[in-house]
């Protein structure tokens, strides 16, 4: 089931602290006494969030562990800090994307500018496109509360797999280092494949068939946000695709970024500085 962001992050202004969003969950959070908590409150940056952000001494994959566990208030009834942030952590990857979302909308609104390059080879011309995150949308879960599965492959092998959350999450830049990217995919979510635990080799070892049936399947099984957005050329019309990244520069300093891109363009503000 598709649903437009608009219709799963509500943001409104909140008290003297600033904004906060409302994001309904595609897949949501399921406790350990099964109970599904489906809404979630976040709430903006702040100065500490921006430090953290732009800190090379913290690690890109905790950087979103710690943002999340900064600005998100509550899921559904939890709103103790250490079951949030535990909460969290199991969360499925689609949802912690769509909480990426809600903060940003909560700290800059829906507006996201960025530059591209035309690829049409005959044009080739800079633009600053802006587009409104409330266009995109996301796919929930059709069960909810099955995150485990067990899977017959073409081969007629049998794959024991379960929906990626924060804890695969935390492995994947490691993994990309040392494996493509279809295979970390997998590596994130198959634990066994004829009951015998599933390592690196053995994803590698299936055959292409089965791998992308695989994928598929929990690909179709995962809440997620279609972040690809269709961009028209204003020069010359060509149509093109662009995906929308939590982690690009203008995301959660979209000022900034703006103001660093007029600088760069600008003709009139530039002189020569050295001299010999």
């Amino acid at each position: 089931m598709s649903e437009v962001l608009a219709n799963v992050v509500e943001s409104q202004l909140g008290d003297v602290n600033g904004a906060y969003s409302t994001v309904e969950l595609l897949g949501g959070y399921l406790d350990r006494n099964k109970v599904l908590h489906t809404t979630a409150t976040v709430r903006g940056l702040t100065g500490h969030e921006e430090e953290m952000l732009g800190s090379k001494s913290v690690p890109a994959a905790d950087k979103t562990d710690m943002l999340l566990r900064n600005c998100v208030e509550s899921l559904g009834d939890v709103t103790a800090k250490q079951e949030l942030a535990a909460a969290l952590i199991d969360l499925p990857m689609g949802d912690r994307i769509a909480l990426l979302f809600g903060i940003r909308m909560a700290t800059h609104g829906d507006q996201f500018s960025f530059e591209k390059i035309c690829p049409n080879s005959s044009c080739k011309k800079k633009k600053l496109h802006t587009v409104s995150l409330l266009q995109l949308e996301g796919w929930c879960m059709e069960e909810p509360e099955i995150r485990e599965f067990v899977v017959t492959l073409p081969s007629k092998k049998v794959a024991k797999c379960h929906v990626a959350t924060g804890r695969d999450e935390r492995n994947r830049d490691d993994l990309m280092k040392r494996y493509a990217a279809k295979t970390v995919y997998l590596m994130m979510r198959v634990d066994e494949i004829d009951g015998v635990e599933a390592s690196a080799k053995m994803l590698m070892d299936l055959s292409a068939k089965d791998r992308d049936m695989l994928r598929g399947y929990l690909d179709d099984k995962e809440p997620g946000i279609e972040s690809v957005v269709d961009i028209k050329c204003p020069y010359c019309t060509a149509e093109f695709e662009v995906e929308v990244d939590p982690t690009s520069p203008g995301f959660f300093s979209p000022s900034a970024y703006l103001s660093s891109l007029n600088k760069r363009s600008s003709t009139s503000r530039k002189r020569s500085v050295f001299r010999l």
